[in-house]
């Protein structure tokens, strides 16, 4: 019932029970016979918008690349746009630049040429927390490694990945600023169940049964995106490497086989299988996401 400014009230009339069931019951038949037409992979979806601004998009400028983009991204993030924050080309080439725009966003995508190769490689990271210098590891499970071109595939989250998976160091809290980066590094990685350098877990290792090695700590999800002052990276690579790592002027990256992500070979090298890639990079993009509906960006909370 309602009422109504005249003091009197009104009953809503809705369908009889027998008409919904009858509804429901002609819908169901409708999808089973259907059903076996139906092809989700033949599905394409709506390229990724973009925002013309003062610098123009280069790495993500073809309705294809943003395409499989929008592939790959969450479902609740397929609707966007692409603002250009950082560009390498603009706003200087340095890590602390790169924190400095990527400040503004939370869901950032960076892209990244690989040069000195015959094919144009573009490489990415799809990032679901502000990238910023830190002793800790942060990041989540919806992180991901790409290759946008050519032949492009994507890494995502896989705690039961293929090789195990290789545990992140944790620096103590106590460790001083200057040691950030040390910390950090692959070479001097900390057990994160009991703080335990590398090094010392090493002997663990030698008490494991003879022809056996001991079993390594699982990476978690958290652990997936590491930064400092000298460095950027995704992905935790076999003995404490990154799936992804740019230096601190962002001229030259390494790969490597990264737990967790299901990542084999990040370049499509037969040789980075098994071995860390060196390689020179050329232009570096960083996006925010847009909602399309808006325009605001995908972090705002209104």
């Amino acid at each position: 019932y309602s009422g109504s400014s005249q003091g009197r009230f009104r009953r809503y009339v809705f369908p009889r029970r027998v008409y919904v069931e009858r509804l429901i019951e002609d819908n169901e038949e409708w999808a089973r016979e259907n059903l076996a037409s139906y092809n989700p992979e033949a599905h394409e979806e709506t390229p990724l918008g973009f925002v013309e601004g003062k610098v123009p998009i280069v790495l993500a400028k073809h309705a294809s690349e943003r395409q499989r983009l929008a592939e790959w991204m969450p479902n609740s993030l397929k609707s966007t746009k692409l603002d250009l924050i950082y560009s390498s080309n603009v706003h200087g080439r340095t890590v602390e630049r790169f924190y400095t725009h990527c400040a503004v966003a939370k869901h950032t995508i960076t892209l990244l040429e690989v040069l000195g190769r015959d094919d144009d490689i573009v490489l990415g990271m799809y990032a679901t927390q502000t990238w910023h210098r830190s002793r800790w590891e942060y990041g989540d499970g919806e992180c991901f490694l790409f290759r946008l071109s050519p032949n492009p595939v994507c890494f995502k989250w896989n705690s039961k990945g293929p090789g195990g998976m290789l545990a992140v160091s944790s620096p103590s809290p106590s460790a001083d600023e200057g040691s950030e980066s040390a910390a950090l590094d692959g070479s001097k990685s900390f057990n994160s169940t009991d703080g335990q350098s590398k090094n010392d877990s090493a002997q663990n290792e030698n008490d494991a049964p003879p022809g056996e090695q001991a079993p390594r700590p699982p990476i978690e999800a958290d652990q997936v995106m590491v930064s400092g002052r000298e460095f950027i990276s995704m992905g935790v690579g076999m003995d404490g490497a990154s799936g992804l790592r740019l230096n601190e002027d962002l001229t030259r990256g390494t790969s490597s086989p990264a737990m967790g992500l299901n990542h084999i070979s990040l370049l499509g090298d037969e040789h980075s299988k098994e071995h860390d890639d060196v390689f020179e990079v050329g232009l570096v993009e960083v996006y925010q996401l847009l909602r399309e509906v808006d325009g605001r960006p995908v972090d705002c909370e209104y």
